[in-house]
């Protein structure tokens, strides 16, 4: 059964072979092979349902009653071996599922060249850190990771010359992920080190080291600065973003939370710096007017919220923040998918100021609409369920967290009415081209985004299920 999960793996592989061969031919190098990314997407996501509901050994991240933390000992051990359960597999579903997602969005001939041979390698890697249990195989395959996503930032943003800002928006991204490749690093020797002669995991440096590898990859403030830029830059295809994403959640989730539960200074200082990160994005949101950022305040929100959850809000904060990494990648794929999509027909004035849009594209509006919605915790969307988590479990104890958390989420939910209306009820557009009308394959993907935020909003209970076994 346990070997099933190298079937992705492989198939990735391999189409990392098929696009290398491909990428020789400069016609085929513009052009996206479609058939191909269905293909191994869809096989993948069909293994690790399958796996997932297969599954009937605990959950790695168990729930304790005498500690504010996740059980350790059930992730990460002195036999140097990470646990595979419920979360590895369902994450990879999720995973492979936007994966296919991003291969209906994108377009035929992308207007930025993408090398398909490092998304099919970064999915391999992907799906490996994902499920390995060896925690130097971990440390080793996410160094790998961030060195070929920065890698394939720079020759993305490089390969669009419309893209004025091209340096600033590579730069910034790369040396953020230089520095946690550098991090990761230092954890990895801290860890080869201290394995042969302590039943310690990490010293104080390699904790360290940690932290900063997953402050860096995720954005949390002041680590936060290449967020905006890299989220808002102008592409019409969104597998680097969706990487990007998950990369860091599986660093979040699978290294850093069960290795600082010894350490309460970290907790104090990340609890420090969610609430400032949650009320810096919300701020900067409330005055912003360009669609293209509005993913990047939003992740940025919704990351710092994570953080808080874990570190503050005790056993149903860090179901919360499970829950919320889903209702993150899900939602942030339709609001990235809804820029991607603009910009492809407009180029970059797609994603600047665009309006009156509802009447020509009522598919983006609706997608906009519930993704946004679900990241501000409105009912009926998988993102109240996060919301009514962190409520019940820090409504008494902490009660000035839940303040904040609440009127951070309330001005984020008032800036997305307000951009909502401004860009798709604004004046609207005049002799547009009916070739520019969304395709079948893209309505397909906007609205089972659509689908499985509400689904999962009205009867969360198979998620939760899976979550908190």
């Amino acid at each position: 059964m346990n070997y099933i999960i190298f079937i992705p793996i492989g198939l990735s592989l391999l189409g990392f072979f098929i696009e290398i061969f491909r990428e020789k031919n400069k016609d085929s190098n513009y052009n996206f092979f479609r058939e191909l990314a269905i293909f191994i997407s869809g096989i993948g996501f069909a293994i690790f349902v399958f796996r997932v509901t297969n599954i009937e050994s605990p959950l790695f991240l168990e729930m304790t009653n005498q500690s504010s933390f996740i059980n350790s000992k059930n992730l990460v051990d002195t036999t140097e071996h990470l646990s595979t359960k419920h979360w590895g597999a369902l994450f990879c579903a999720i995973q492979c599922l936007l994966f296919l997602a991003a291969s209906l969005v994108c377009p035929r001939r992308p207007a930025v060249r993408l090398r398909m041979s490092r998304v099919y390698l970064l999915n391999a890697l992907l799906i490996g850190v994902s499920v390995t249990p060896s925690l130097n195989y971990f440390l080793i395959l996410a160094i790998f990771s961030y060195l070929l996503m920065a890698y394939s930032v720079s020759y993305h943003m490089s390969s669009f010359e419309e893209d004025t800002r091209k340096q600033i928006r590579s730069k910034s991204f790369i040396i953020y992920q230089g520095i946690t490749s550098i991090a990761l690093l230092v954890a990895l020797i801290d860890h080869i080190l201290l394995g042969s002669t302590s039943s310690t995991l990490f010293s104080p440096v390699g904790i360290v080291g940690i932290v900063i590898a997953t402050c860096s990859s995720l954005g949390i403030f002041p680590f936060h600065s290449w967020v905006v830029p890299f989220y808002g830059a102008p592409r019409s295809s969104i597998f680097l973003p969706l990487f990007c994403i998950e990369l860091g959640l599986i660093l979040f989730f699978r290294l850093y939370v069960p290795n600082i539960a010894l350490y309460p200074e970290v907790l104090r200082v990340g609890v420090f710096f969610s609430v400032l990160g949650l009320l810096y994005s919300a701020i900067c949101f409330f005055g912003e007017n360009r669609l293209k950022r509005m993913p990047a305040y939003l992740y940025l929100s919704h990351i710092s919220l994570m953080m808080l959850s874990i570190h503050g809000l005790g056993e149903n904060g860090h179901l919360a923040s499970l829950v919320d990494s889903m209702n993150l990648m899900i939602a942030i794929t339709g609001l990235v998918a809804v820029s991607a999509l603009l910009s492809g027909r407009f180029g970059v004035t797609g994603i600047l100021y665009p309006t009156g849009l509802s009447g020509a594209f009522p598919e983006l509006a609706v997608c906009y609409l519930i993704c946004a919605l679900s990241l501000v915790g409105f009912p009926g969307t998988l993102g109240f369920i996060e919301e009514e988590v962190m409520l019940e479990s820090g409504i008494e104890q902490h009660l000035l967290l839940i303040g904040i958390v609440t009127a951070s989420l309330t001005l984020n939910g008032f800036t997305c009415f307000r951009l909502f209306a401004k860009i798709f009820y604004g004046p609207r557009l005049e002799n547009l081209d009916q070739s520019f009308s969304l395709l079948f394959r893209e309505k397909v993907v906007l609205w089972g985004l659509i689908l499985i935020l509400i689904i999962n909003g009205f009867a969360p209970e198979m998620l939760l299920k899976f979550l908190s076994v």
